[in-house]
């Protein structure tokens, strides 16, 4: 029946096309509609799975993540992008192997080293999350997050005029970034409480 044949399709470009108007649940629906029609095609499961990241259905989005991993192998993307989920799910060992994997076929995604390296901060491994940001930064001298991100690090290390430097320099990028003040803060505190008097 040719008119069955193509219903798939048709429901995976109205999801694509909900997606782009912001509908993401009922992008979703018509997607979990293409699946049932046609279960092979893995770019359903893709599409799928970039929405519920959207929607926050994290453990769904991994779902349709690991069946594209499993049945046509990873990309880099695919990894990036399952490896962003688990950091969402605070799975930080799941994310870091996941990162691992992007670095390792594409060793220039200055992203994957800078979320490495928020990973790295996250499981208490400083000096190797100092590592991937400085990285990043040799990739490209601009990427903000990574100056936010060692200046994070630094404050844990108890480096704060290094970590205020590094703050400095991301607020030089863009000033409008603010997850890191209360760090900015901490750093501004330490150095006052041992300023000569």
């Amino acid at each position: 029946n040719q008119k069955c044949q193509f219903m798939d399709k048709a429901y995976y470009f109205r999801g694509l096309a909900k997606q782009s108007i912001g509908k993401f649940d009922l992008a979703i629906t018509d997607l979990t509609q293409a699946i049932s029609l046609n279960p092979k095609d893995m770019g359903y499961y893709f599409a799928r799975a970039n929405n519920y990241s959207i929607v926050t259905k994290f453990e769904e989005c991994i779902a349709d993540y690991n069946k594209v991993i499993e049945n046509n192998g990873g990309n880099a993307n695919l990894y990036f992008s399952r490896g962003f989920a688990y950091v969402n799910l605070k799975d930080f060992s799941n994310a870091l192997a996941d990162f691992n994997r992007v670095i390792e076929l594409d060793p220039k995604d200055k992203k994957s080293y800078n979320n490495r390296g928020m990973v790295l901060f996250q499981l208490g491994q400083y000096q190797e999350s100092l590592t991937d940001f400085d990285k990043t930064l040799s990739l490209d001298p601009k990427f903000v997050y990574s100056y936010f991100g060692k200046g994070q690090t630094l404050v844990a290390l108890g480096l704060y005029e290094q970590a205020l430097d590094c703050f400095t320099k991301g607020e030089a990028i863009n000033s409008s970034i603010t997850y890191y003040l209360d760090d900015k803060k901490k750093a501004q505190e330490a150095l006052n409480l041992n300023a000569p008097k």
